[in-house]
């Protein structure tokens, strides 16, 4: 005998464990445009309005009452993502909460399975480009992929490790691009690395930074001691849950840093986030990172509802990192001794390297600052392109300390002849036909002395000189 569901909405789903947070993926062509009818169904599906959501998918926590929305983008290998905070005790999005980090390692392969998109295809890897809907970030995801009877399957069984998560899976390697000041516009929205937040029993130095995700960092010294404490090795899950004088302070303070980003009042809301850093002797002494050093974080969810997440958010992560290449930020600060004794080599002047220990491992976290620009030139054969860097904002790049007034970090100059036997043509879905080289590394040099190094790719719509001599070419990123 055959059943169905009378009176019943039929919405396909895929429910994935993505990262250390858990949570429904679907289609955007499945759902309601974006607004209060779509909002109604994504709690509906999670159970919200229910501590257990026990109607639901959701877990009871924030990190597994979480959605993703894919849905096709005009741009070829890319799709485009909503992530939706579904609160659990009370039935409504909370859309102050921007990207989840988490959910968007499992994007890719959930878009890829259901034929969303057409990613770039690699011997052992399909690369996508995901474009969040929250915040106007971009993000390239790079997955496993294996060849399966003549198809092109997504590959989930790895070796990975996630320290929180239960089990290993093959990795899924995430690139941001464009996150600073995805929510508040500004990396730094005070225009300070250093501010000072009120608790009630006192005073604290914090970081307030929007990169990838808006946080509060703030000095676990200067507070934890005025509450009892003696480190950050004491505070855990049993702890927030049963000491309201620390979750008061904390939120009283989120709240601050709330107005002072520019956020308005977060009362309820899940933005801007909360981190807690201190050194971390223990991952000194045993070599946890040989780099840039460790330090010890523990990441508040909403301190307000005495929620601290039980690792840490990979936008979190990045925004830490972020912040540890900020000179006199309470993140670097943290770090100590390993990055302040820290002298790059020639070979790896771009790279930062150092790991943030949180209550369930340590989370590896590769510091490299990272832009993309393009611009567009018209040049001959003969000539050369000079390009200076410039930054205005308060950022060590551990060569070169740069001042909150605009600043040279270095220079490059191109001679074009040297480019044009790199270019190589390509057959583009869109843009035709198009002649372009791979990343090129340049030393950046100031004054005759390196600062650094960039790197370019340079493409054209015009044969070059050994085709056609008399065009012109140009356009190149970096």
């Amino acid at each position: 005998m055959s059943m169905s569901f009378v009176g019943l909405h039929r919405i396909p789903f895929a429910f994935y464990r993505s990262g250390t947070s858990r949570g429904l993926f679907l289609l955007e062509k499945d759902l309601p445009p974006l607004g209060s009818t779509r909002d109604a169904i994504l709690c509906q599906l999670m159970g919200s309005g229910h501590p257990q959501q026990l109607g639901g998918f959701g877990g009871g926590t924030g990190p597994t009452s979480k959605v993703a929305v894919v849905g096709p983008h005009e741009e070829p290998g890319s799709v485009t993502y909503n992530f939706a905070q579904c609160e659990v005790e009370i039935a409504n999005v909370d859309k102050s909460h921007g990207d989840c980090g988490n959910m968007l390692a499992a994007v890719a392969p959930f878009a890829l399975e259901r034929g969303v998109a057409m990613g770039t295809e690699f011997e052992t890897s399909t690369k996508l480009k995901i474009h969040s809907l929250n915040t106007g970030a971009c993000y390239e995801a790079n997955v496993p992929t294996t060849i399966s009877s003549g198809k092109r399957c997504v590959q989930y069984l790895g070796n990975l490790e996630v320290p929180g998560a239960p089990g290993c899976a093959a990795p899924i390697s995430l690139a941001s691009l464009g996150v600073a000041g995805t929510q508040t516009g500004k990396l730094l929205p005070t225009d300070c690395p250093v501010d000072t937040l009120d608790f009630g029993l006192g005073k604290a130095k914090a970081t307030l930074l929007d990169f990838a995700r808006a946080l509060v960092i703030v000095d676990a010294a200067d507070i934890l001691p005025k509450l009892g404490y003696s480190d950050l090795g004491e505070i855990s899950l049993e702890t927030v849950h049963a000491d309201a004088s620390l979750c008061d302070a904390l939120e009283a303070m989120r709240r601050q840093a709330s107005l002072m980003m520019g956020m308005g009042d977060c009362t309820g809301k899940d933005a801007p986030k909360l981190a807690l850093v201190g050194p971390d002797g223990e991952g000194a002494e045993k070599g946890l990172c040989t780099l840039g050093g460790s330090l010890t974080c523990r990441y508040f969810v909403n301190p307000g509802r005495a929620e601290m997440h039980p690792t840490i958010a990979m936008t979190a992560a990045q925004a830490l990192g972020a912040a540890c290449l900020l000179q006199g930020s309470v993140a670097r600060n943290a770090l100590g001794s390993g990055v302040q004794g820290f002298e790059p080599q020639p070979d790896d002047a771009e790279t930062f390297s150092f790991a943030v220990k949180h209550p369930q491992g340590s989370f590896p976290e590769d510091g490299k600052w990272t832009f993309r620009e393009i611009l567009t030139v018209e040049v001959y054969p003969d000539e050369e392109v000079c390009i200076s860097i410039c930054c205005s904002q308060q950022v060590d790049l551990l060569v070169a300390a740069l001042s909150l007034a605009s600043k040279c970090v270095g220079e490059v100059c191109v001679p074009v002849a040297s480019v044009l036997p790199q270019l190589v043509m390509e057959d583009r879905d869109l843009e035709g036909v198009v002649y372009a080289t791979p990343q090129i590394g340049f030393d950046l040099l100031k004054d005759g002395v390196k600062t650094g190094r960039c790197y370019m790719s340079f493409e054209t719509k015009h044969p070059p000189p050994r085709v056609a001599i008399s065009e012109t070419w140009c356009a190149f990123s970096n």
